[in-house]
């Protein structure tokens, strides 16, 4: 579960305003198409401090944009990824494994001429490649559960292991990964900066610096002050000719932290910045059109109801979901953001962009509710963050819930401990509340956006993610088919099929989807939005200013 990334996720989009491209780069100024360049510093900017540039230990999207730039792994995701998704490309491997007919046994071989910058200073190997997986689990990674289906990693994880049995390194160059059961998402967890290749030995928490370089750009020497500033140089160890996934035109990457959103949006559009790392614009008055790109953001607003919380048996859940206002919620983000008609996003294999999200029927919930033995309705608590959007959403459902009966009571909880002390802990008992979950990553990854939802196998006492408590055994029965799928195509249909039967539960109701804005400075070129890397990929854009 990636708690830090959905939090933060939450927070951006809250501020991102209407924009008017959708998933493309901006045309460049005149329309005139310049070809690329190297060289100059990238200046990219702030608002709050990354939570680590440790590719095993961050979780916030602007660490992973700066750990693109930092770190490699077996695969990688393209850098100019489709909108809905991106299968991911072969980064340290030479080629897409071999993988065996029982979908078990994953055979990678690594390409020729990589190598760590400093301290390491030398080839990377396939011992290299294990330590990194094997760290992604000691030191928490935020892909940590995902990556327990490979043999052994449990009992590593539990500390009763020195290794994960199911990584070995028959030489050098060959890793092979044997999994514990099938799952189909593999590729795509390897492509997460938590699975990048570091030297063996490092403890789980350990300072960036003393972390080996295997991308374009390695920290400078005190590269990184905290809350004040990133420096990112050329890592003179990179051999351009043995990435086929990084441009690296610009030679370094400048972050300044800790600057008000305001700001940066004024100093974008004053030239004296490129990109933001984390906020979107505010006010779009007077912005330059060709400036702004927008693309969804993998998140989804939604309602939850407690399964183990009086009323709520599935007849009144499906009350209660006929009832809500879906396009008043979405039309709240100022138009980045449209109603949903299923939980599972747009960057997510399985979307269904046929499911319209349905409009308020108030006779069916007041049919719905008689038929529940609950005619006059029902009174109930409704928990939600303190921020004024959340407010926003409160009120409307209220409103809408009250024209059929069901009287809420809003309590709102300040957004820090919302989730940790409230939606988390299934003793808090909470009856009804709303929030957002961000796919863990796009294309195959319905593990990552709808399993944490539904999946009641995974309950957990603090932590948990499934909010409403759901725990029903043909939901579990289709997870489990789509995860274990072979061929995508069908994976991504067992997934919508599960997407389908999660909603005719009604214990969780998609409201929105989220997107994502972002202003470019005058003189940045060759960005593209991506469904992971959601400011963009530092290591794709180049500079038109010299």
């Amino acid at each position: 579960m990636m708690r830090s990334r959905f939090l933060l996720m939450l927070a951006l989009a809250l501020g991102a305003a209407s924009c008017t491209q959708d998933g493309s780069n901006p045309p460049e100024p005149g329309g005139v198409q310049t070809p690329p360049r190297s060289g100059g510093t990238l200046r990219v900017l702030l608002a709050e401090d990354v939570d680590a540039l440790d590719p095993q230990r961050a979780a916030h999207p602007a660490a992973w944009g700066l750990l693109r730039a930092m770190h490699r792994g077996l695969m990688a995701f393209p850098a100019q990824a489709a909108p809905g998704g991106s299968r991911p490309v072969p980064d340290l491997a030479e080629n897409t494994p071999a993988v065996s007919p029982d979908g078990l046994r994953y055979e990678f071989k690594l390409r020729e001429g990589s190598a760590f910058g400093s301290p390491a200073a030398r080839p990377i190997g396939a011992a290299d490649v294990k330590a990194g997986l094997e760290r992604a689990i000691s030191a928490g990674s935020p892909i940590a559960g995902y990556l327990r289906v490979i043999a052994g990693a449990d009992a590593f994880a539990a500390k009763r292991a020195t290794g994960i049995s199911g990584v070995t390194t028959p030489d050098a160059r060959t890793v092979v990964i044997t999994l514990a059961r099938p799952v189909n998402d593999l590729l795509w967890l390897l492509a997460t900066p938590a699975a990048s290749a570091v030297p063996p030995g490092l403890p789980p928490v350990t300072a960036p610096d003393k972390i080996s370089a295997s991308g374009p750009y390695q920290l400078d020497e005190g590269g990184y002050k905290a809350e004040r500033s990133i420096t990112l140089v050329r890592n003179l160890s990179w051999n351009k000719d043995s990435d086929p996934v990084r441009a690296a035109w610009v030679d370094g990457i400048s972050v300044e932290i800790g600057i008000a959103p305001d700001e940066i949006q004024k100093r974008l559009l004053v030239g004296q910045a490129d990109l933001s790392g984390d906020v979107g614009p505010g006010a779009l008055s007077g912005v330059p059109a060709e400036r702004l790109v927008r693309a969804p953001s993998g998140c989804v607003r939604y309602l939850f109801m407690n399964t183990r919380v009086a009323p709520f048996s599935p007849p009144v859940r499906v009350a209660v979901a006929a009832a809500l206002p879906r396009a008043t919620i979405a039309t709240s983000y100022a138009g980045s953001a449209v109603a949903a008609g299923a939980l599972l996003p747009p960057t997510v294999d399985g979307y269904d962009p046929g499911r319209v999200a349905p409009s308020p029927d108030p006779a069916a919930a007041k049919s719905a509710l008689a038929a529940a033995g609950r005619p006059e309705g029902f009174a109930t608590r409704l928990v939600v963050g303190n921020q004024s959007v959340d407010r926003a959403h409160a009120a409307a459902v209220r409103v809408a819930l009250a024209a059929v009966g069901v009287r809420v009571d809003v309590r709102t909880i300040p957004i820090a401990s919302l989730y940790e002390d409230q939606y988390e802990v299934p003793s808090a008992r909470v009856p009804m509340g709303i929030a957002t979950w961000c796919a863990d990553w796009p294309g195959l990854g319905g593990r990552g956006a709808l399993a944490p939802l539904v999946d009641g196998r995974t309950i957990a006492g603090r932590g948990n993610t499934n909010y409403s408590g759901i725990a029903d055994p043909r939901l579990h029965a289709l997870l489990d088919a789509a995860a274990g799928e072979r061929d995508p195509a069908a994976a991504a249909e067992r997934w919508r099929e599960a997407d389908v039967e999660a909603q005719r539960q009604a214990a969780v109701v998609p409201l929105a989807y989220l997107s994502e804005a972002s202003l470019l400075g005058a003189d940045v070129r060759g960005f593209v939005p991506h469904p992971y890397f959601l400011r963009g990929d530092l290591t794709a854009v180049w500079l038109d200013r010299f």
